[in-house]
């Protein structure tokens, strides 16, 4: 059966320099067959010779008299001559099954007035820092309209639409110089359903934060317009508190868009009309407190006259996290080698890309039962560290739930930043490790964490764990004000401050007390150096490390001789020969606890690296099995929350104190 004609529309302005990518993306696609309008929009620079330079029958150069901005798209849509018409702007381009998937949609549905894909915006160098148009949660497929006035989630480049709707509705509005595609779309979802493909098909080549005064203040002066014309349309079909919610988020964005781009006070006027409206008023007070330029040049001016590190302004009580004295490791009683084992159960992000708020599927939850046999037939209680979109999830939350219910589990809470609200900072590499955020924030994302987890779970969690690793020396006071005990984040003897991170080389590896009062408890991470230069590591680690070296495979040249490896006791990545060594050495060193981990996605192949395969899954298994077997059996360990290791902790610290007030003074002196 032969396949419909597309359409591929190409608006291009003084696109030499980037339009070979886009007709490359397009000749690379899966799909036959196509015809490219190139639309010219009157250009000053080689674009029509950089197109007639591809001599292929598929592609038909437009070039127009004068500029038309958005709507030269239109002269492509009145010589479009295919069934659909694909949108791609010049500096962009395409996956190569994007038109195969999306034509696929659009023919099983012939109520689609159009399908769309979610689009990866990539900078200058081609590092990803933005995801945008995944699907809008549960809305009927013809209720898009709706969500499309209060919000835009559709990038022009991923959109194919059925060439009769787009001449139909009259093509873009020419009136309209920026957000005439929001236009579009919203008079296209009006005509009936509206598909997307949960995947991010269109890559667009932006540049973070770049947006112009001039711009925000077009789009703000043509956006909020078009949205009450595109309401008028359907009046009848919105009710009151709908319309207050669409144009609260409409004033929201613009007035954002405005700050950002330093129009301060009229973006301060939209988003007081946004919190009249009843939008998020809490949020947008956080906005202007703390994401306004004055508020930024406010703390650049503070940083630039402290004379000290914003490290050494904590006190010693907060800093005794990042920097313990040796009087704050706890001191156990003899006894058998203890075991906790603690699960960040997690939504299935892409630990390679962007951090962003849309990756919230957290399906590998219902996957837990095998391995929560093997630890009930080992007698392991674990600990299962829960982020927000499993918190907050019925699909995270239940399948543990059960677990908890019968006494095989303790929970507690993972803060991952960027999907954990409230939401009062930029998406960046930065701001993923929640040590870098103001402390009040970090306080208000813990807090919310916390009730959501009492809510659906029906316990308080008292053990805490940043994502990333990412504590810092203020989770003394704000973990303590909320009723955490326990801290699990510490990877000793790690520096991540090359990534944005904390440094942990002057942490314990074995648990410490810590906060204002030395009421809380750490439990690092068990990771470590191993091998005959292990007692040097601390020293030869950070240089070795050094990329310099470490382009030569310095690091696993050592690794291999057994010389200096660092290990971390975890199946993933670890061989259990690697464990064993690990838990051996530090046993030898008179550690008498240790910490097993893993992330829950990895246990649904196809989430991490780790684990890609059913193959996989069953080596992983069998790598904690093996070394429970060890554990439990060579070595006659027994396992222990980080609740009992502390309840044991409390206990010893108890009985130190009593026995130094039996004694003389001049004896405890000595």
């Amino acid at each position: 059966m032969s396949q419909p004609l597309v359409t591929v529309v190409i608006p291009a302005y003084n696109a030499a320099g980037t339009i070979r990518r886009a007709l490359d993306s397009v000749f690379l696609q899966n799909y036959q067959p196509i015809e490219v309008l190139v639309v010219d929009d009157a250009s000053r620079d080689d674009t029509s010779d950089v197109v007639g330079m591809y001599r292929r029958p598929e592609i038909r150069l437009l070039s127009l008299s004068d500029n038309r901005g958005e709507s030269s798209v239109n002269a492509g849509i009145e010589e479009a001559q295919g069934e659909y018409v694909a949108f791609l702007d010049a500096d962009d381009e395409w996956r190569p099954t994007k038109l195969h998937k999306q034509i696929a949609v659009l023919g099983a549905n012939s109520k689609a007035t159009f399908v769309s894909c979610g689009c990866l915006f990539v900078d200058s160098d081609g590092k990803p820092y933005r995801e945008f148009g995944r699907p809008p949660g549960n809305v009927a497929k013809n209720q898009i309209w709706r969500i499309l006035l209060a919000r835009s989630c559709i990038a022009k480049p991923c959109v194919v639409a059925r060439t009769s709707l787009l001449r139909e509705v009259g093509g873009f509005d020419p009136r309209l110089p920026v957000a005439g595609d929001q236009d579009m779309w919203i008079r296209l979802a009006m005509k009936g359903e509206v598909e997307f493909i949960d995947e991010l098909l269109t890559i667009a080549h932006d540049t973070p934060n770049s947006l112009t005064r001039i711009y925000a203040r077009k789009s703000a002066s043509y956006v909020i317009p078009m949205i009450r014309h595109r309401v008028a349309d359907r009046r009848s079909d919105i009710s009151d508190p709908e319309l207050r919610q669409i144009l609260g988020e409409r004033y929201t964005f613009a007035g954002r868009n405005l700050y950002a781009s330093g129009s301060v006070l009229l973006g301060s006027a939209y988003i007081a009309r946004a919190m009249a409206l009843g939008d998020r008023p809490k949020e947008n007070l956080w906005y202007l407190a703390t994401a306004s330029p004055p508020a930024r040049v406010t703390k650049a001016f503070l940083s630039a006259t402290r004379r000290k590190p914003v490290e050494i302004r904590a006190t010693p009580a907060e800093r005794s996290l990042l920097h313990p004295s040796p009087r704050d490791i706890v001191s156990l009683p003899p006894g058998p080698p203890i075991l906790s084992v603690v699960v960040d159960a997690e939504a299935e992000f892409d630990w390679g890309g962007p951090y962003t708020r849309t990756l919230t599927s957290i399906t590998n939850l219902r996957h837990q039962e095998r391995a929560q046999h093997l630890f009930e037939r080992f007698g392991v209680t674990p600990i299962y560290m829960v982020d927000f979109a499993v918190a907050s999830q019925a699909d995270g939350y239940l399948p543990l739930r059960d677990f908890l219910g019968s006494g095989n589990c303790e929970i507690g809470a993972h803060l991952q930043p960027w999907e954990n609200p409230p939401f009062g900072e930029e998406l960046t590499a930065k701001n993923s490790f929640l040590s870098n955020l103001p402390a009040w924030l970090q306080k208000e994302k813990l807090r919310h964490l916390t009730e959501t987890i009492e809510k659906n779970f029906g316990v308080r969690p008292t053990a805490h764990k940043a994502g990333r690793y990412g504590v810092g020396p203020e989770f003394g006071w704000i973990g303590g004000s909320l009723g955490y005990e326990i801290d699990l984040s510490i990877l000793p003897g790690v520096d991540l401050t090359r990534g944005f991170g904390p440094n942990f080389t002057h942490c314990f590896s074995r648990p410490y007390w810590f906060g204002p009062d030395k009421s809380l408890l750490e439990i690092p991470m068990s990771v470590s150096f191993v091998g005959a230069l292990a007692p040097v590591g601390h020293f030869l680690g950070p240089f070795i490390s050094h990329p310099a070296l470490a382009a030569f495979h310095v690091p696993g040249v050592l690794a291999r001789l057994h010389a200096l490896e660092r290990i971390t006791l975890t199946p993933e990545g670890m061989t259990l020969q690697e464990q064993k060594r690990l838990a051996k050495a530090l046993l030898a060193r008179g550690q008498r606890t240790l910490t097993f981990s893993y992330h829950s996605p990895s246990l649904a192949p196809g989430h991490t690296r780790y684990v890609r395969t059913e193959s996989d899954l069953e080596a992983f298994l069998s790598k904690i099995e093996g070394f429970f077997e060890f554990f439990f059996g060579t070595l006659r360990g027994i396992a222990m929350t980080p609740s009992e290791v502390r309840s044991l902790a409390l206990m010893s610290r108890v009985s130190v104190t009593a026995n130094k007030e039996s004694v003389p003074r001049v004896q405890q002196l000595m």
